[in-house]
Order: structure tokens, then sequence, then C-alpha cells
């Protein structure tokens, strides 16, 4: 049986119509067992954490059940590294208790994937299988172009127009738009942050740079956001006067 015990006998008699070999009653035996076979349930079985950011890490959970009356153990196992946080040993669980089991999930492939956590059950080794869905989205800010590269007559101001658009979302919020590193006398006309910038539109963005010497410099154009996925955009633009 798979769970609570039964009971059976087994009879032994021989055919000797004589009393030769003594009277021919049956001698039985009776057998006793109980099974060990343990009942349990693993929730859910199938984990979808929809869209998720590329790089950018969920937080979920399962659950493992014990619904018999006897102790059992689990392990768990990931198929891949995006799976982490799930312990790495073997854990008893008492009859009649359960357990939550945290763990995260990170993006690296754009697109639809596909992950496994198997659930080791012991005695009698049994083997869950819990799917992990997931909609990789790669989220970002693109600068045109990329790098900005331009020269400037000494003296003279260089006026360049970069585009800026929204990647792989509806739309961003734009919250920091800057030259880096200060300093250097380039700077970036922007519209004041925070700022939507949604799919399909195209802001222009004017850098400007006015040399007072002969000089080549790189600065970086850096562009943060948020929305689905919190993305910074950095850009090198690398500008050099001349006589």
């Amino acid at each position: 049986p798979v769970t609570g015990s039964d009971a059976a006998d087994v009879v032994i008699a021989h055919n000797d119509m004589t009393t030769t070999r003594g009277m021919t009653r049956p001698y039985r035996i009776t057998l006793t067992g109980s099974s060990q076979y343990p009942t349990f349930t693993v929730s859910p079985m199938s984990v979808d954490l929809g869209e998720v950011c590329m790089g950018a890490r969920k937080d979920t959970s399962l659950v493992v059940r014990n619904t018999g009356n006897i102790g059992m153990t689990y392990a768990t196992t990931p198929s891949t590294s995006r799976i982490m946080g799930l312990p790495g040993n073997v854990r008893a669980l008492k009859g009649g208790a359960d357990v939550s089991i945290p763990f995260s999930w990170t993006g690296d492939t754009v697109g639809a994937v596909e992950d496994t956590v198997f659930v080791n059950i012991d005695p009698c080794d049994s083997v869950v299988v819990v799917i992990i869905k997931a909609t990789v989205i790669n989220a970002g800010i693109a600068v045109d172009p990329d790098p900005v590269v331009d020269s400037v007559a000494l003296g003279n101001t260089l006026d360049r127009m970069v585009a800026l658009s929204a990647v792989g979302v509806d739309s961003l919020v734009v919250t920091a738009v800057q030259v880096l590193p200060v300093g250097r006398g380039v700077t970036v006309d922007a519209p004041a942050t925070p700022f939507v910038l949604r799919r399909g539109e195209i802001l222009g963005l004017n850098l400007s740079w006015t040399p007072t010497v002969i000089e080549r410099i790189t600065v970086k154009l850096v562009v943060s956001a948020t929305g689905e996925c919190n993305v910074t955009h950095s850009a090198d633009v690398r500008l050099h006067s001349f006589v």
C-alpha cells in the first residue's frame, strides 16, 4: 500500500491423508507490514515570472508539504546558474509539516526562457520537476551616433546634435542627462529631468564645445532612466580642435 498498514497470512499445509507425520492441520503465520512511502505536495508546479529585464533579478518561492505521517527529506537542484538561493543540502521534514523555499532568478538571455528546479524526496527517491518561465526584455536607451566623433577649429563653437530614443519598452522616464567628467568644457542641452521618452520618439540633444587650446578630449554622454527596467547608457564623445 501507499499509506497505512496491511496484513497477510502465510499458510503452510501438507496433503498427507494419513497421520504418519501428524495431523494435517495447516500452520498459519501472520505477516504485518507498514508502508514507509511518503506522501507530499510541491507547489506551484510552474512559476511564470512574466517579463524580466536583462540582468535583473526576480524573487520567488516554492512550498514542499509533507502530507503524510512519516518523516521525509527533500533536496532542491537548479538546472542553471540563473536560479540562485536554493538550499544545497538535504533537509528533513516531519509528517504534517511544510516549508517555503525562497530563491531568485536572473535574466541573462533575451527572449522566452524556461528553466527547471528538481525537488528530490526520500525515502523512495521521488523527483518533482518545477518549471520556471520568464520573458527577458532588453530595455535600453539608444544614442545615435555612438560614439560621437567630431572636430572644430580653435576658437569656434562646435554644436553637434545626437538622437536619443527608447529601446525594447513602451516608455522610459529619463532621470538624468549629463556629460562626464565635468570640467572639460562640453555641455549638453536637454529637457529638464525627469521627462518621458516613449517608443518611436526621437529626442534631439545638442552637445556644445568651444576649445581654447589645441587638444583631443574624450568624455561620456551618460543618460539614466527608469521604467519597466532601470537603465543607464554611456556614449563616448571624442572631440578635437585644430588651427
